[in-house]
């Protein structure tokens, strides 16, 4: 069960920004908000085992916040890229 939660993680996030996205936008964390959903998406996908789509979720996530993209989610998102072309 949880591990379909983090799957499919940015659906739960996009349902809470329709609920309540005035208070999302009026503290300036749209992007970060739905950023950080893709971003746990991927990882679940990629826990799964789904390691394309977790791609797909990773840049989806880099794409809309750039400025969530610390250090070590980089690192996290080369290491996947290396283990994807092996």
């Amino acid at each position: 069960m949880t591990s379909n939660i983090h799957r499919d993680y940015h659906k739960v996030r996009k349902f809470i920004y329709r609920q309540h996205r005035a208070f999302i936008n009026s503290q300036g964390m749209r992007r970060r908000f739905l950023a950080n959903s893709y971003w746990r998406s991927a990882k679940g996908r990629w826990m799964r085992g789904e390691h394309r789509a977790a791609m797909c979720f990773a840049l989806w996530s880099l794409a809309i916040g750039r400025e969530t993209m610390d250090l070590d989610r980089i690192s996290q998102l080369t290491a996947w890229a290396s283990a994807t072309n092996s």
